[in-house]
């Protein structure tokens, strides 16, 4: 598994945003989100990765010649993001032909349409089918769990100290088995520094991180330990204990344990998207 299906819906006349919505509701998108303008479109391209965007080109009605759905393209694409592109303009004129080509080849949008012709049916077709592209390209291209969590160290160095300080059965394999299963459904992961690795608690010897989860638009803490440690390190933050006397946590978001080790995913209270690195 490898993020959540979220949706973009990048347009400033309301109703196209709930004709998009709608058609969101049988398809099991986990989030929709609705930018009107280019600044709230790019800060939610920061907080979230999307599965699917339906993006007008013009963001103006009062302007003909706005194409800030352009630039929208243009940062889903900075930050490496599989997303599939859904155009769906009012547009008409002579710019049309130009705008249409440079979004199926500089972004690679997965569909065009007018919104003189599009149907309702076309439209659930249209992110049916993006889905299902987003999921396969995101599956051959997503960074794995182990991966998003060592940061900038050479694998077989945070390989040795995490494989060293849980005791994992099965070795590399079965820790990265491991954190796939635990970690996978929030990647991507941004860290609060660049580069950043998950590292040691020298007291309770728990592995753990705070990262930007971009699949769920929120902040997460990564922790696993062998089970001794994860039962006194890490169950007390479930009853509202802060977590490793650091993190002011939520309920955990996701539990997992395997090959001798023991891991959760908590949410993290108060932290906004500022405080972490920039998605790449």
């Amino acid at each position: 598994m490898t993020g959540k299906r979220n949706l973009l819906i990048v347009e400033d006349e309301p109703e196209w945003c709930d004709i998009y919505a709608s058609a969101a509701e049988g398809e099991g998108v986990h989030a929709v989100k609705i930018a009107e303008n280019l600044a709230q479109a790019a800060a939610l391209v920061d907080e979230m990765q999307f599965a699917v965007a339906f993006i007008d080109i013009g963001l103006d009605v009062g302007d003909d010649r706005n194409t800030d759905g352009l630039q929208v393209m243009d940062k889903i694409r900075s930050v490496k993001d599989e997303t599939s592109i859904i155009v769906v303009t009012g547009r008409s004129g002579t710019d049309v032909l130009p705008i249409t080509r440079d979004s199926i080849m500089r972004y690679h949008a997965h569909n065009i349409a007018g919104k003189g012709e599009i149907t309702p049916a076309d439209i659930e077709e249209a992110l049916k089918t993006g889905l299902e592209a987003f999921e396969e390209r995101n599956s051959l291209s997503a960074v794995p769990a182990h991966t998003a969590l060592k940061g900038d160290l050479e694998s077989w160095i945070w390989e040795d100290q995490m494989m060293r300080g849980t005791s994992v059965q099965e070795g590399v394999q079965g820790l990265h088995g491991f954190l796939d299963r635990l970690v996978s459904e929030f990647l991507p992961l941004v860290p609060v520094k660049p580069g950043a690795a998950i590292t040691k608690d020298a007291v309770t010897g728990v592995m753990h991180g705070a990262y930007w989860s971009r699949s769920v638009g929120a902040a997460v803490v990564v922790c696993f330990a062998d089970e001794t440690r994860a039962e006194s390190g890490i169950e007390p933050a479930k009853s509202g204990r802060r977590l490793l006397g650091i993190y002011d946590v939520g309920a955990p978001l996701k539990e997992f344990s395997a090959h001798a080790v023991s891991g959760a995913v908590f949410a993290l209270s108060g932290a906004p998207r500022s405080g972490f690195a920039q998605a790449w």
